[in-house]
């Protein structure tokens, strides 16, 4: 199960109760991505320790992974990828980071930077402050809900949570 979990080429669901290892498996399938010469990776999170935790483990195992020897690095990704001959790219990520735009942050984060980008589209004033976003939320939330483009999407987050969960969540 977590070899797929960890697959970034498969879409998964990961519902699980804290301390069971939900956070080592993104940063696998981060990782795994990075190794597959991926970039523009976005991840979305609930809490602001939780990316940090997040940036800081894929950050210290990239540093670790330019400087370590071969042999370490090798059953790493052995572990990672079932495969030891990712070698020479694991050691060029730490220092191409900056470059791969790999860009986590909360969900909120992320919702306040979308509609700050596409005001008029979100329907609310340009140069809308956070506070003034916070009064329109149940505004752009209905929009989202009615998006017809999203509308797949929400489908398939409706079978994990009704609809004042994510309210909740957003």
């Amino acid at each position: 199960m977590r070899k797929n979990a960890i697959n970034p080429n498969i879409s998964v669901w990961v519902n699980a109760s804290a301390g069971t290892g939900k956070t080592k498996i993104l940063i696998d399938r981060v990782l795994r991505l990075l190794l597959e010469h991926k970039k523009n990776i976005l991840c979305l999170t609930f809490t602001n320790a939780a990316a940090d935790e997040m940036q800081n483990r894929i950050y210290n195992t990239l540093s670790k992974w330019a400087v370590c020897s071969n042999s370490e690095l090798a059953k790493d990704l052995e572990q990672l990828l079932n495969d030891k001959y990712h070698l020479t790219q694991a050691r060029k990520l730490f220092s191409e980071l900056e470059n791969l735009n790999l860009t986590i942050q909360t969900i909120h984060a992320f919702c306040y930077k979308l509609i700050s980008s596409f005001p008029i589209e979100a329907g609310i004033p340009p140069n809308c402050t956070l506070s003034e976003c916070k009064e329109l939320h149940s505004i752009v939330f209905d929009k989202v809900l009615s998006y017809e483009a999203l509308q797949d999407n929400i489908n398939a987050i409706a079978t994990e949570v009704d609809e004042n969960e994510l309210r909740d969540l957003l």
